[in-house]
Order: C-alpha cells, then structure tokens, then sequence
C-alpha cells in the first residue's frame, strides 16, 4: 500500500454531528446541536492565530487518570511466532524483534533509571545504546551475536519493526510512560528529538543504515500497515521564556507578547534527512478545532513513510493533543480526554485508509474515558466499519464510583460524523456491566462478541453478543475467584484469561465459549502468592501464543514468583510453558505446565527482571530476559542454553 494511495488530500475535514440520545455529541455542540465541525481547513495565518492563541488560554481543570491493563490478538507467521499484537494485520514496534532467522534486541532501558548491560552494568556511557543482531539455530535452539547496531548518543529505542530485508528503529531522547499526567502534560511533547531509521539486514552480520529521519516531538504510537509505517506524534514547541501549563491571566498576557515576534516556521516542528531540514507538516494539511477562539498549543501528526522510500513521506496534522491511537488494517482512530469542569469525554476522530479521496471520516465524544495510553487501547476495536468502545465514567458515588458503557459507532450517512447506533446499558437492557464498586480489568473484542471482566471481591466475565451492533446484549457471565487482567483466544470457542487468584498469585483460567450464554471455566493453573508479577499483566508483547505446525497451542508467560503469604519476596523467575489440551473439544480442554527456563545472572538480583520476552520456533524457544538470551527446546527449558 503506497503513501500516496493512502494519504492523497487526506484529511478533508467536515462536519461532525453524533446520534445516541444525547450521550455523544459533536465537539462545541450540545445534544440537538446544528452539526459543527470537528476540525476545520483554515488559511496560513489563521492557522498561526490558533496556534498562538493556545499559549494563551489558562489550562482547564485537570481531569483524574486511572490506569487500566487490557489485551491482545496476534497471529503466528510461519512456523515461528512473532510479536504480539493488538490485529493481526497491522504491526507494532517493540524492543525485541525475532524474523525467523535472527534476533533483534535493543538495549533495555527501564523507565526512570538507566540502561543495562549484558554483564548487568548499569555505568554505560549516559545516553548510548545499541540492538544486538543474534543468528539463532532453532534445531538445537542456539544464538549467537552476529553483528551490532550502534545507535546516536543520547537515543532511547521505543522499538522496532522488521519487514522483510529492513529493520525499522523508532526511539527519541525521552522515553515517556503512556499514562499518568506526566503523559499528558504539554511539556512531554517537547520532547527535543525523535527518529526513524531504517537498516538494510539483507547482511545481518553487517547492518547498512539506509535511511534517517529525525523530527521534533514525542512518539505517541507507531504502526506499519502494509508497506507503510504511520507515527503518530505530539508536539508542543519550545519557546524561551513561554509559561506551561497558563495558570493566570499573567500567564497569558506573558506568552503573547514572547510569541508575538515569533513566525509560523518556529512554532511547527521540522525534520531532518541527511542534510536538509524542512518542516515536517505544512499548513495546508493542517487543520484547527472548529470551536471559535479556543486554541491548542500543541499539534498531533500522523506521518506516513513508504518503507521502500521513505523520503516520499507526507504529514498532516492538527492542533489538538491526541494521547492514544488505535488502527484497524481499514484506519486510524485517534483519541483525547475532553474534560468541560464538570464531565469526562473521549473524543475520537477516524481516517480511513482505503479512502484517499475523503480519509476523514468523522468524530464523535463519548461519555468517560476510554485509556490514557497503555495497554488500554483495547478497548477499542473495529469491525465491518463500525467501531466498538468501551468507557469507565467516574460518578463520584461511594457505592459505585465507576460506570462501564459499550458504543457501536457507524459512520453517519451524510455528514462527516460517527453516530452511536448501539450502547450498553439502555432503555430496554438496563442491566449494568459490572456490578457497584467493580472496576474494569480485561477487555476483548472477538468478531461480534466482546468479552470484558470486572473485579471488586471475585471476576465476573462478561460475553457480550454484538451481532447485531443496534442491540448489543449481555449473553452471559460466569463468577470465579479472582480476575482476569488479560484475556486471550485460543479459537473460537475457548478463551485463556491471565489475572491473579482469589490467594493474590498469578493465575491462568480456560474458559469455555462455546455457548455464549452459558461460559464455564475448564481449568485453572495458580503460580506464586502474594507479591508474585508477571509483565504481560501490563505488556502484551511479553505474552506469545504459537500453534505449531501438529500438536497441542502452546504460549508462555514471564514471572516472578514468591513463595511467601506474608512478603512480596521473590523466591523465583523465568519464562514458564504451558499447552492447551484438547482444543478442539472445549468441554475437555485443559492446560498442561510443560516447564520453564528459569535462569539468573551472576549476581543479579531475583527481583530485577525487568524485561521479558519470548519466540518459539518449531521445538524451540528463545528467552530475552533484561538484555540476555537463552535458547531451550521445548519440553527441555531446564537445560537452556546460554546466556548471549
């Protein structure tokens, strides 16, 4: 798919208005408003004036955040698996890549500390990096180092994708956590420099940088579709003397006289490739939130870079300030909390993908909050052009602080808008998804179900029957110990839940689908007590599922295990395997531990493992843990190879 069939004028951006009884509604409208637009075309100098303005405006009250963990689909390539990820179709960075043939592994850097090495040292050089090219042998599941990438001081890898004979690197000078308020904080998007570089590994053992290109702002998602990466980023520019977030009147005054002398140029971000620097958008592709002098200091971009020409990329943008992004292989859907003083709001805007001519599709707001980056993207997800959302509504009520809603959005028929055909709970099914005081953990869209587990004492899991997306219902729902943080399926008629148990250690359930109305558990497996962790309860690309070519499903999952009830020592780590019996007959299915590769460095620290993830190919499987890789067969992790 090549950027210019993508892109083309792609962001014609119209008017929005949004059905559904007054519980979505057009950005600057109200329910029964006139249809507004959403984002609006605007001259070079109008476009500057908004820009400006929004340094000007005091900042609005800022709205909660809470955190919540979600899911993943991902569809094995081959005879190996591959990374994890949300569609099966459509790519994502991680710092950790396995092509079948070589590992990719880019030196881990934990969030507010250090990078470390392969002996553990955490006093490398500040700012330098480099990703480890290993050749692995997956008869006898070996790896050795083959080459390294050494990377530009002072750059962080976000991840990496690789397609083909190319090694895509995404990363920046700042690392930012998706969540939280130093996420959504204006200044996390001043962040000095980001990159995408992309390697030539026809040779493995001696990488070609074949294309750089550096830009101003912080990486909000990335994503390949095709033959075409698509970053997203969010940029607020940086000006001497300007005062962030406007608390005051001063404030503002302030900052309009600093910006008063400062051109268009200055305030947009740029991009360098060799030696040329050239703005990275351009006003004409940019477009203003249609809601009179309200202006936004920040810009989001989506940029499109055709992986075989990469300089031939095109940008648009808009000023407004995205926090989240979710992309089907059909579009992107970008996201932003929305918060008037009184009420939360997800506004959501679509561009479509395999409409040049109109790529903008439409917007709407939703009551709540869908994420604030994470995992939580999914909570989202598209199916026959409709997009399914699931929000959590703070009442303030101490009975029942959170309400959790299902919307199906189609796109309006002659206006550029998302209307809300189909919600959860309504007038004729009134009944709530979750009980009072639960809060919502899993969340997996599936086809036409949805599956969603909430939590206060024990799980309830929801199957929610989408079929028809005018009268989503609740089918059916079970009640067990414990809860369900990630939910996978295994096919169509069993779905894997990973949680924690009722004693508070990490647990695995196999429930059985088959009929929706009535789910049931058909096994169960509980490692560790209290203080026991595992990182796919929060990163999905630690998680890896794989069906080889004859057998049983097999997957594995990163822990640390304590084997204490009163302390949160951890006694045990590694990466433990595990294969779905019986499949194919889901009222005998059951999950069978097969062992684990259990390994520690000289010296480190039990508690310290940090990074975790895992491929399998054929009989074998290759551990990346921290910045290590171990190789084991699978009915053998206890005598694995390593570490490299």
């Amino acid at each position: 798919m090549g950027v210019r069939s993508i892109f083309g004028l792609w962001l014609v951006l119209c008017g929005v208005a949004c059905s559904g009884g007054g519980e979505s509604r057009s950005p600057g409208g109200g329910a029964g408003a006139e249809p507004q637009g959403a984002l609006t075309t605007v001259s070079a100098a109008e476009f500057e004036q908004a820009l400006k303005s929004g340094f000007a405006r005091v900042e609005d009250a800022a709205p909660p955040f809470w955190r919540v963990e979600a899911v993943a689909d991902q569809t094995a390539g081959g005879r190996y698996s591959s990374t994890y990820t949300l569609e099966a179709n459509v790519d994502e960075v991680d710092t950790v890549r396995y092509n079948g043939t070589h590992l990719f592994v880019a030196s881990d850097v934990q969030a507010g500390c250090c990078m470390i090495s392969t002996e553990g040292d955490t006093n490398l050089p500040e700012g330098r990096s480099n990703i480890r090219v290993l050749e692995t042998d997956h008869a006898d599941a070996t790896a050795q180092e083959a080459s390294r990438i050494e990377l530009p001081e002072g750059i962080q890898v976000t991840g990496m994708l690789v397609w083909k004979d190319r090694l895509i690197v995404v990363g920046g000078e700042e690392r930012f956590v998706s969540y939280g308020e130093s996420w959504v904080s204006l200044r996390a998007a001043q962040a000095p420099r980001s990159l995408l570089m992309i390697y030539d590994i026809a040779d493995p053992d001696s990488p070609r940088q074949a294309f750089k290109a550096e830009f101003d702002g912080s990486l909000i998602e990335v994503r390949r579709i095709g033959e075409t990466i698509f970053v997203i980023s969010r940029f607020t520019p940086y000006v001497e003397g300007l005062t962030l977030p406007v608390s005051g009147e001063a404030d503002a005054l302030r900052n309009r006289d600093i910006l008063a002398g400062r051109s268009l140029a200055e305030l947009l971000p740029a991009v360098s490739i060799g030696t040329r620097t050239t703005p990275m958008v351009a006003p004409e592709n940019c477009y203003v939130t249609a809601e009179g002098a309200r202006g936004y200091p920040t810009l989001t971009s989506i940029t499109a870079f055709p992986i075989r020409a990469p300089e031939d990329f095109r940008s648009a943008c808009y000023n407004e300030s995205a926090y989240g992004a979710y992309a089907s292989e059909r579009a992107i859907y970008l996201t932003q909390h929305d918060f008037d003083g009184e009420a939360h709001m997800t506004r959501v805007h679509k561009f479509s993908l395999t409409e040049p001519a109109s790529s903008y599709r439409g917007s709407a707001e939703l009551p709540g909050l869908v994420w604030n980056g994470g995992q939580s993207d999914f909570r989202l997800s598209e199916h026959d052009d409709r997009l399914r959302a699931v929000t959590s509504i703070w009442t303030g009520n101490d009975d029942d602080q959170e309400d959790h809603r299902l919307y199906v959005l189609e796109e309006a028929p002659t206006a550029k808008a998302l209307r809300v055909v189909g919600r959860l709970p309504n007038a004729s099914r009134p009944e709530e998804i979750g009980k009072p005081g639960e809060s919502l953990y899993g969340v997996r869209f599936v086809g036409s179900r949805a599956y969603i587990v909430t939590f206060e004492r024990i799980d309830p899991l929801y199957v929610l029957d989408l079929s028809d997306p005018e009268d989503p219902y609740i089918a059916g729902s079970l009640e067990v110990a414990g809860f369900s943080d990630f939910l996978h399926p295994v096919n169509d008629e069993l779905l894997l839940g990973f949680g924690r148990g009722g004693s508070g250690g990490l647990k695995l359930e196999l429930f059985d689908v088959s009929d929706m109305n009535a789910p049931a558990s058909r096994a169960t497996y509980e490692m560790g007590s209290i203080g026991s962790f595992s990182e796919a309860l929060y990163e999905r690309h630690a998680f890896t599922f794989f069906q080889p070519e004859q057998g049983a499903y097999r997957f594995a999952v990163p822990a640390q295990l304590s084997g204490s009830d009163t302390d949160y020592r951890i006694d045990e780590s590694g990466l433990y395997l595990f294969e779905v019996m019986d499949a194919d007959q889901p009222e005998l299915a059951a999950l069978r531990s097969v062992g684990a590769i259990v390994k520690r460095s000289e010296g480190a620290s039990e508690d310290w493992l940090h990074r975790s993830r895992s491929y399998m190919h054929d009989e074998s499987v290759f551990y990346v843990r921290n910045d290590e890789v171990w190789g084991a067969l699978w009915l053998d992790g206890a005598s694995a190879n390593g570490p490299q």
